[in-house]
């Protein structure tokens, strides 16, 4: 439309006037007057401003334009551990295969950990178990194994993977050649290869028949229900070999189980409300059991409205994914690849997705969603792949992440919606003035020269205020909703043109320098008022704007007011104008200001007939 309308007034006033040279000058004048070439230094400046305002609220940007993302956001994914719970996993208890306390199974599983080369485990869950107070009395053996308090050495490990969820690892207690496999994990993949269980004096054992697996799942679930997470401990004596692998774990006797719990949060609850009003859905992905994550979501205050465990993930191909993912709020026992593929889903069903994460295996999640969060105590990989770092592991601190970047983004796009519709109502005017009237309406110089001038406001628009009904829901550059507004509110602006050149030539009878003063006066004022009037589409009056955008209108008004007491107005082309002529402006601007308000009232109708339709 800018191209366009240009060549039209360059010919025009080519044609009319015969001054090609000057015709094509001031088409180049008014068409880098239109353009919002500001917008770079504004949305730099908004990006910079809520960057800082982010790192008060422990929000660490690594690529600015991430904000507008994170504002944008209506999913946020996340795992359960350390975000919606404390992550500080502890050991809750130990029992045996029929439901009694039993120190046996929780003294064995201290045995099959995932320890670094400091001594420490390299996963929460052996963490709690390593930190678990060891217990009171020795395992019972079965026999001929001497007790693992007495010492053992350990001979091989096989590493947790997610498809066989669980770990094992090979001992031989001291002072004897004999070798025990010991295997903990997930119940379900453990009973699985296991063959029989202890008895609870450890000295027999019986079959696991299908009567008993049906009688330890039901008790599974119901500690699950409770909140436990349970992990289940096994193992059988296996000879010398020169390794050991995967292909070991079988026929196994169940010693029982290691109970785990992670409180929730006390800053969950608020913080999933805090987003929930912010328009953001939580979707948790994590390699829990349904039952539990269930039961965390609960005490949360998480409404679930479907839980999707990882082997449906798998079953599902990308279309069917993507329409479960419209109502799945939780994702159980997901592996890091069914993970990816979620986000994946939910992209495709129009969201945007931001993904926390803080491990090796998350950095794939966290490239692929829009928004990538992390957390400064998080693995240098994931740290690398986020875009955004959290200071402090809570979702509440993702919440003022968000607002913070949808109060960025709205702040951009009143600067586009202002200014865009004003630039486009000046072009229309000077279109229909170049076939109208015998002079250009304004020289080329004072085109620039108020764009300059009417820009400078701009710069504070970062420090604005934003209503908080343009916080509540996520917001997206929309094409046809700028492109509407331009017209809406460019046709308005182009009317209070018109109108003021009714004033200048019917009224005042303006000369040629006159009429110029006048309306680039007037072109001036209409560019300041609108950017109060589009910060918001309700009331103005609601919402007060900031003391720095206040500020910097009225410097606009002080240096054009020096500007017009200056020796440089004659090289201009612009005069001092009479007072009553100024008054008459004000006035004039001032219904300009009412239609404006009324017509937003009528472009919000407009819009959401349009959207109903």
């Amino acid at each position: 439309m800018t191209l366009a309308l240009t060549a039209i007034v360059c010919v025009a006033l080519g044609v009319l006037h015969g001054d090609w040279a000057g015709s094509l000058l001031f088409a180049l004048a008014l068409a880098v007057g239109i353009a919002p070439e500001l917008l770079p230094v504004i949305v730099t400046v908004n990006l910079a401003h809520g960057a800082l305002a982010m790192s008060r609220r422990h929000v660490l940007v690594k690529r600015l334009a991430a904000i507008e993302d994170l504002g944008n956001a209506d999913i946020l994914c996340t795992d359960k551990t350390g975000t919606l719970t404390m992550g500080r996993q502890r050991v809750t208890g130990a029992i045996d295969a029929a439901g009694r306390s039993d120190a046996a199974p929780l003294a064995w599983a201290r045995l099959c950990l995932a320890t670094g080369s400091d001594g420490g485990a390299t996963n929460p869950i052996d963490q709690a178990i390593l930190d678990a107070a060891p217990p009171d009395d020795r395992p019972a053996p079965i026999a001929p194994a001497a007790p693992p308090s007495d010492g053992v050495e350990q001979l091989a490990t096989v590493a947790f993977d997610f498809r066989r969820r669980r770990m094992s690892v090979v001992v031989r207690p001291a002072g004897t050649e004999a070798r025990w496999l010991i295997v903990k994990g997930a119940v379900a993949e453990v009973l699985a290869v296991c063959r029989d269980v202890a008895l609870p004096d450890a000295a027999a054992t019986r079959v696991l028949d299908a009567g008993t697996a049906v009688e330890l799942r039901t008790r599974h679930a119901d500690l699950e229900r409770a909140g436990h997470q349970v992990i289940a401990v096994a193992r059988r004596a296996v000879p010398p070999q020169p390794d050991y692998g995967a292909d070991d774990e079988r026929d196994l006797t169940l010693l029982g189980f290691v109970l785990i719990g992670d409180a929730p949060k006390a800053t969950a609850p608020e913080a999933v409300a805090a987003l929930g009003r912010l328009g953001v859905r939580v979707v948790v992905l994590t390699g829990d059991t349904a039952a539990v994550a269930d039961h965390v979501c609960r005490q949360i205050g998480l409404v679930v409205r479907d839980i999707v465990p990882g082997e449906t993930v798998d079953a599902l191909d990308d279309a069917q994914l993507a329409r479960r993912a419209e109502s799945a709020d939780v994702y159980a026992r997901v592996t890091p690849a069914q993970k990816l593929r979620v986000i994946d889903a939910l992209r495709a069903g129009g969201h945007t997705v931001a993904y926390m994460g803080d491990g090796v295996n998350d950095a794939p999640a966290l490239r692929a969603a829009d928004v990538g969060i992390s957390f400064d105590t998080a693995t240098e990989v994931a740290r690398e792949a986020a875009s955004v770092i959290l200071l402090e592991r809570d979702l509440g601190v993702v919440a003022n992440g968000i607002r913070e970047g949808r109060r960025t983004f709205v702040n951009t796009r009143t600067y586009l919606l202002a200014t865009i519709s004003s630039n486009f109502g000046n072009m229309l005017t000077v279109a229909g003035a170049a076939l109208l009237l015998p002079f250009i309406p304004l020289l080329p110089v004072q085109v620039l020269l108020l764009n300059l001038v009417s820009d400078l406001p701009m710069l504070a628009i970062a420090t604005d205020r934003v209503a908080d009904e343009d916080l509540a829901r996520p917001t997206r550059w929309d094409v046809d909703h700028i492109a509407g507004a331009m017209y809406f509110f460019g046709v308005i602006s182009s009317m209070a043109d018109y109108a003021t050149f009714a004033l200048l030539l019917w009224i005042v009878r303006a000369d040629m320098v006159l009429f110029r003063t006048g309306w680039f006066i007037e072109s001036l004022l209409t560019e300041l008022v609108i950017i109060f009037l589009l910060r918001r589409y309700g009331p103005s009056w609601r919402s007060r704007p900031s003391r720095a955008l206040v500020a910097a209108a009225l410097l606009t008004l002080g240096l054009t007011w020096l500007l017009f007491r200056s020796a440089l107005l004659p090289a201009l082309g612009l005069t001092v104008p009479p007072a009553r002529l100024v008054v008459a402006i004000v006035v004039l601007v001032g219904g300009y200001a009412v239609l404006t308000e009324a017509g937003k009232v009528a472009f919000r109708r407009l819009r959401s007939y349009d959207a109903g339709r």
